[in-house]
């Protein structure tokens, strides 16, 4: 594991320093600024797809491992804030910050570390023996009959030896209108620990009143549906469109969302030649944000890296009175603007319905994973372990990522470029857009999901009479038999024994 950590974090090292997109090269001898096409004569502005990795999932008896992903997200939100060229590049020449779309943080730290954490934590492993002390011999089965014999029947349900392993549902959410590191942050910090402690009062639950499979499934139920039910909560929660002029914007100030790359042009950029392709905001002393320096008509800029501003840029004089009025100053700084302030107040409601949707998941998956133990046969438990990972890791881990991207990406506003041309990362989305996709999909999965709880439920409680109508019917003929023959007894254990496999594997 070891090994392949490092080997993920090699590329690294061979692809070369990372340049983002940008139409800005600053000669500060002339103090202006030109737009420049990627590819053509000898620069260095090109752009590479945006790199990512987040990882999260944790098990159930081992309820203190959600320990490892919590400082994980963590660690992961520290190097997204690092440069992903650090200690090879000038950080002062670098003119975008881990707010920018285009930023790219040191991912490929997190994958050493956790690497020599692993071989450290493999050391002891050399230590153990060749081989270990055998077991000791299964008692026989005439040993197991005087047991059987010498006990009544069990009144203690077996769920109390078997809740420690389950997995809890992961519940994917929409991404917060936050910046990556703030939103990786937060789900590290408050939303796992939310979850580890609705592990453990699910199997406080299940030990307290001692639930049956049908109550383990009923326990499952009202947990999904109250987690979902707090998920529709999630599509009242959103924040506004940045205001960007030609996307989400008129130039003119009107509120009008463009997925043509046309609408980019106005005006007062039309004669400029400026490349619609690039993404390099700037935004305005108004909050509002243009494309580039050139989309927004600057004529001159001053200063160098993240320190450079633009000045006597013509587009903000084409803003109306009546929509938006024009500012004073007709300047601009690199980089996106802000969103409005009660974004960062809807966000702290987002959270606290996360936060909250995570553990009442949570609490359902201690018993939800009792179901799948139960309602199978004690022969056929490995073999239904085993496909029931398979089908979770292909089924959940392949397609998902595949749909989920394509549909979101069609609520995409504005793509970056690759290198030489094509179409790199998306650097904007429409977020009422994004938010219906994404949320819509979600609403859909997680309701298919509640309605195969209910058909489960309908099927266990057939079950269930089926095998309590089975049982009156032994006692009774045992019962028959034990007064006419009274030399029964071994044929009433032997029976015994047969109602208690029968059981074993839907109690």
């Amino acid at each position: 594991m070891a090994a392949g950590t490092f080997l993920t974090a090699l590329p690294h090292f061979f692809q070369g320093q990372y340049v983002y997109e940008t139409t800005l090269s600053h000669i500060p001898e002339e103090n202006t600024t030109e737009s420049i096409l990627p590819c053509l004569a000898n620069t260095s502005h090109l752009v590479i797809n945006d790199q990512s990795t987040v990882a999260s999932k944790a098990a159930c008896l081992q309820t203190v491992g959600i320990l490892g992903p919590v400082f994980g997200f963590m660690f992961g939100f520290f190097c997204a804030k690092i440069y992903v060229d650090i200690g090879s590049v000038d950080l002062e020449s670098i003119s975008i910050n881990h707010k920018d779309s285009r930023w790219v943080g040191a991912w490929w730290l997190g994958f050493l570390v956790s690497g020599f954490l692993m071989l450290l934590a493999g050391i002891p492993f050399w230590f153990l023996p060749n081989t270990l002390a055998k077991q000791c011999k299964s008692p026989s089965k005439k040993k197991q009959k005087e047991d059987i014999q010498a006990k009544n029947s069990s009144d203690t349900p077996e769920e109390e030896q078997e809740q420690g392993s389950f997995l809890p549902e992961d519940n994917t959410e929409e991404d917060a209108p936050q910046p990556v590191t703030m939103a990786a942050m937060a789900k590290g910090s408050i939303n796992l620990p939310a979850v580890a402690v609705g592990v453990i009062v699910g199997g406080l639950v299940m030990k307290r009143f001692k639930l049956s499979v049908l109550g383990a499934a009923r326990l499952s139920i009202i947990s999904s549906f109250l987690s979902f039910c707090l998920l529709l909560i999630q599509y009242f929660l959103q924040c506004d469109n940045s205001e960007v002029a030609g996307l989400t914007m008129t130039y003119q100030g009107a509120t009008e969302v463009s997925y043509q790359q046309e609408s980019l042009l106005s005006q007062c950029n039309m004669g400029r030649s400026c490349s619609l392709k690039h993404w390099d905001p700037v935004c305005a002393r108004n909050g509002i944000t243009y494309a580039s320096p050139c989309l927004a008509g600057c004529q001159t800029s001053t200063g160098i890296g993240k320190e450079m501003e633009f000045h006597n840029c013509t587009c903000m004089q084409e803003l109306k009175v009546g929509l938006m009025a024009p500012p004073t100053n007709m300047s601009a700084i690199l980089g996106q603007c802000p969103r409005k302030s009660d974004c960062d107040r809807m966000f702290k409601f987002y959270m606290a319905v996360s936060v909250l949707g995570a553990f009442v998941s949570a609490c359902g998956g201690t018993s939800g994973y009792i179901v799948l133990l139960r309602s199978i046969h004690p022969d056929l438990k490995s073999l239904a372990l085993g496909m029931h990972t398979l089908i979770d890791r292909t089924l959940g881990g392949i397609p998902p990522p595949i749909y989920f991207g394509a549909l979101v990406d069609r609520t995409c506003l504005k793509w970056g470029l690759k290198r030489c041309g094509g179409q790199g990362a998306c650097r904007l989305y429409d977020s009422y857009a994004f938010r219906i996709t994404f949320l819509g999909l979600v609403y859909c999965l997680y309701g298919l999901a509640n309605m195969l709880w209910v058909v489960l439920y309908l099927q266990l409680s057939k079950r269930q009479k089926k095998l309590e109508l089975r049982s009156q019917a032994k006692a009774t003929a045992l019962e028959a038999n034990g007064n006419n023959n009274p030399n029964a007894m071994v044929s009433i254990f032997k029976n015994k024994d047969d109602l208690d496999r029968d059981s074993e594997s839907t109690i």
